[in-house]
């Protein structure tokens, strides 16, 4: 399995405490997703910038791609939510114009759980085929997918796992569930409405480029 690493124990028993009373005082009623820079990873002041610290820290050495300070991760809380089969990607670029861009790497932080059912069902980094028949409701066969792998979710266990694989949550019995999601970007996600703009820098930058070398 491409990137794949679990870790269990993750947090010590203070930093399980300050979540603890960031999601019941914070996150419980607003579970949009926000920006950590990976500046503020350095001289992390609250336990988001804590948690993101400890999954670079975990990662670093087998991160390809180069970081800057334009890097950060996307962080959000999962209160029994359960999503189907899809790719970590940005969503704007995605439903606005077709473009699949994914983050550097995606990682889950199992919280609460009230049973190992409700696993994370992972499979092999996807092709672009594969990942366009998932985004347009075409069927998708096991052999397109690949070998996949279940995750039990566990309290105060780390996943971490690579660009372009397909992952979705089972069903669980009746219990609140919460997990992190801690996703690590080489750029910013796009904001809503700046899909169009971002691809104009983008193509502007391209062309800058070109003429320098």
């Amino acid at each position: 399995m491409d990137k794949l690493k679990e870790q269990k124990n993750f947090l010590s028993e203070d930093e399980i405490n300050e979540l603890k009373h960031e999601i019941s005082e914070h996150w419980r009623n607003n579970r949009n997703a926000y920006w950590i820079s990976i500046k503020n990873c350095d001289n992390p002041k609250n336990i988001a910038e804590k948690l993101c610290r400890k999954i670079l820290e975990k990662i670093e050495a087998n991160i390809t791609k180069e970081l800057n300070n334009e890097s950060g991760f996307e962080f959000w809380v999962n209160i029994n939510a359960r999503q189907g089969l899809h790719c970590d990607c940005d969503e704007v670029l995605r439903t606005q114009l077709g473009v699949m861009k994914y983050p550097v790497i995606s990682s889950v932080y199992y919280h609460k759980i009230v049973s190992k059912k409700g696993r994370l069902i992972l499979y092999r980094k996807a092709n672009h085929e594969t990942i366009d028949r998932i985004y347009t409701n075409k069927e998708v066969t096991n052999e397109q997918l690949g070998i996949s792998k279940a995750i039990i979710p566990e309290p105060n266990k780390l996943v971490i796992f690579g660009d372009r694989m397909p992952h979705y949550v089972e069903e669980w019995e009746k219990g609140e569930r919460i997990s992190v999601a801690a996703n690590l970007w080489q750029t910013k996600p796009v904001e809503e409405g700046k899909a169009f703009k971002y691809m104009m820098e983008l193509m502007t930058n391209k062309k800058s480029n070109k003429k320098q070398e």
